[in-house]
C-alpha cells in the first residue's frame, strides 16, 4: 500500500488499486462503475467484498483504547481512470461512522460492548461515549497511531472532509431487535434504534464539527449471523463505498483545464444508500 498524500498525514492511505481500466471514445459517454445498474446486486456486492479483499481496503478494528478503530484513505489523483472500493465489516451489532467525499472515505467501527452498553446490558454513561467514540474520531485512537487518524486532520482548505470536498456523514447501527424492545419496553424505552439517545448525541456532535450539507444520516439494520458479517466474500453485515474517477477536462468559464470527474456510492448489503457525483480542477504537484 502506498502512502501519499500532499497536506494529509502519513496514515492516510491512498486507494490505488485498480479494479479496471478502459479506455472510451470521446463520443461515447463513460459507464460508471463495474457496473453501473447490476441486475443482480447481491452478486455485485460480494463482487465488491471479494475485491476490497484483494485491495486490502477494510477498515481493520481494533479492541484496545476503549474499542474504536479509525482510518481515512484517499482517492488515488495519479490514475487516468480507477475503480476502487472501502469497507466495514462485521456489522452484527456494532456501529459505523462512515463519511465519504470527493476526495476519499473516513471510516470508523465501534464496538457494542462497552462502547454502548455493559455487558450486564446497563446503557453506558455520556462521559465513557464521548471520551471512547466523539473524541477517538475527532483526534485518533492513540494506541493504533500507526493507522488511526482523526478527522480534525483532514477539515483544512481542500482537504478530504473541507466543504469544498462534499463529505456526507452515515451512522450504521443496529435496530431494535424484539426481544430487547419487549425488555426495553418495561424500562418506558421504545426506540427504533438499540441506541437512539447515544447515536442521536453522536450524530449532533458530527454534524457541528464537519462541514456537511447535509445532516447525518442515520441507517438502521437487522442484526445477521455473525459468521457472515466477517468473511471478505459476501455483502452481509458490510458497508461499501465505491469509487469511479477519471481525470479529465474540466470548463473554467472559457477555459478546459486538467480536472477529476467521478461518482461514488454507498453499498450496505445489496442496496445502495447513497450517490454523489463531481468534478474539480486537478490538483497541480509542487
Amino acid at each position: 500500500m502506498q502512502h501519499v498524500v500532499r497536506d494529509l498525514p502519513l496514515m492516510v492511505e491512498s486507494i490505488n488499486k485498480n479494479f479496471a481500466v478502459e479506455t472510451f471514445p470521446k463520443n461515447q459517454q463513460r459507464k460508471r462503475y463495474l457496473m453501473q445498474d447490476p441486475p443482480n446486486p447481491e452478486i455485485y456486492v460480494s463482487l465488491l467484498a471479494r475485491l476490497t479483499t484483494e485491495g486490502g481496503h477494510w477498515l481493520q478494528t481494533i479492541r484496545s483504547g476503549g474499542g474504536t478503530s479509525t482510518r481515512a484513505f484517499q482517492y488515488d489523483l495519479q490514475r487516468p481512470h480507477y475503480q476502487s472500493s472501502v469497507g466495514v465489516k462485521g456489522l452484527y451489532g456494532c456501529t459505523a461512522v462512515v463519511i465519504a467525499s470527493n476526495a476519499g472515505v473516513f471510516a470508523s467501527y465501534i464496538w457494542e460492548i462497552p462502547i454502548f452498553r455493559f455487558r450486564d446490558g446497563r446503557p453506558q454513561t455520556y462521559e465513557y461515549f464521548d471520551a471512547n467514540v466523539f473524541d477517538v474520531l475527532a483526534d485518533g485512537n492513540p494506541t493504533d497511531a500507526a493507522r488511526s487518524v482523526g478527522f480534525r486532520t483532514l477539515l483544512g482548505q481542500g482537504a478530504m472532509l473541507s466543504d469544498q470536498m462534499r463529505p456526507v456523514i452515515f451512522i450504521i447501527t443496529p435496530y431494535t431487535t424484539d426481544r430487547e424492545r419487549r425488555v426495553l419496553e418495561r424500562l418506558g424505552i421504545a426506540t427504533r434504534f438499540r441506541y437512539q439517545g447515544l447515536v442521536n448525541r453522536l450524530a449532533a456532535q458530527l454534524r457541528a464539527n464537519i462541514p456537511s450539507r447535509k445532516a447525518p444520516q442515520i441507517l438502521g439494520y437487522e442484526r445477521p449471523v455473525t459468521e457472515q458479517t466477517l468473511d471478505g466474500e459476501s455483502g452481509v453485515g458490510k458497508a461499501i463505498v465505491e469509487v469511479d474517477q477519471a481525470l479529465v477536462e474540466i470548463r473554467q468559464g472559457r477555459r478546459r483545464i486538467p480536472g477529476i470527474k467521478g461518482s461514488w456510492r454507498l453499498w450496505y448489503e445489496e442496496q445502495i444508500i447513497f450517490e454523489q457525483h463531481y468534478s474539480y480542477p486537478r490538483p497541480m504537484p509542487d
